[in-house]
């Protein structure tokens, strides 16, 4: 009995989409109606349009200046580490020696300045006359972080394969999780970045924000070991206490989807910029509720 009203009423929304796309039609004089032609001009679809901007974004991100930089500091980390004694190689790996020092810092001021680079060129007249929308351009920057997640994931993957071979001392090899924080963390910087140049597109707000982010994370915290929900990398074992026995002291699936969750709040906080559509608010609730339930489990 329900499939006749909902078959009605398919039918009715059918007549109307039909009624309105022959009213928005140009009837030509002395041709049937029948034979009126109809030109109907479709956006293009928004996911294809983010992920093959995204790409283009995430090009000019790792060729910046700064990223490169990063890049470089990356590699001497990797190679330093690999024959420091202790714990330095896992906490290259894992986000908490000199990569995840430099790295992320970095390529949030890079994102920053491609966010704005249309603003202080004068060109945001010539980009509103696209076919995207200002949503669209927002989700692609905040996409490129992606490519660049997996690059920084594909990075340390080669770093533990590379300790692996030149035998350097790491009693702690890195599981899935905690190889995913120092990628979670440079997708953060891409999206925090995108959500800053987005609110806040002015010179010189870049560098600000991160020197606001790191005193205000210094003076929160104080020690950075204690405090995971307001730092990036957490020590995540003991190691001057138990002499490199493994112990852990924060559990790193949570630390990893936590920082995800922050991701993701970061993602929504730039594009409410550009629209306040329902969903939008929806998913940043769901984004602040998964980080609230994550954040709770990695300090009980």
């Amino acid at each position: 009995m329900i499939v006749v009203p909902f078959g009605l009423l398919l039918v009715l929304l059918g007549v109307l989409a039909v009624r309105r796309r022959t009213a928005g039609s140009v009837a030509l004089a002395g041709v049937p109606v029948a034979w009126t032609p109809t030109v109907v001009v479709r956006a293009p679809r928004r996911w294809p349009v983010v992920r093959d901007l995204g790409r283009v974004e995430a090009r000019k991100l790792v060729g910046h200046p700064m990223v490169v930089f990063g890049g470089l500091i990356a590699l001497l980390s990797t190679g330093v580490g690999a024959f420091e004694p202790g714990p330095q190689a896992y906490f290259e790996l894992t986000g908490s020696g000199g990569i995840g020092l430099y790295v992320p810092p970095l390529v949030f001021l890079a994102t920053h300045l491609n966010v704005t680079r249309a603003r202080r060129a004068g060109t945001g007249e010539v980009l509103a006359s696209t076919a995207t929308t200002p949503v669209d351009r927002t989700l692609a920057f905040c996409f490129a972080g992606v490519y660049v997640a997996a690059g920084v994931l594909a990075f340390v993957v080669v770093g533990t394969a590379f300790y692996a071979v030149v035998g350097t001392d790491m009693p702690r090899t890195p599981g899935p999780f905690e190889l995913l924080l120092l990628p979670a963390s440079v997708l953060g910087a891409v999206t925090l970045g995108t959500m800053v140049g987005r609110w806040l597109p002015w010179r010189g707000v870049g560098p600000a924000a991160l020197v606001v982010l790191v005193a205000a994370t210094l003076w929160i915290t104080g020690s950075a070991v204690d405090q995971p929900l307001f730092v990036s990398f957490v020590d995540l074992v003991d190691w001057e206490a138990t002499g490199h026995v493994d112990i852990a002291v924060h559990v790193p699936a949570a630390h990893a989807l936590y920082l995800f969750g922050l991701d993701a709040m970061a993602v929504v906080g730039a594009v409410l910029h550009d629209t306040r559509t329902r969903v939008w608010w929806v998913l940043g609730f769901a984004a602040v509720v998964w980080t609230a339930a994550m954040g709770a489990w990695q300090v009980s």
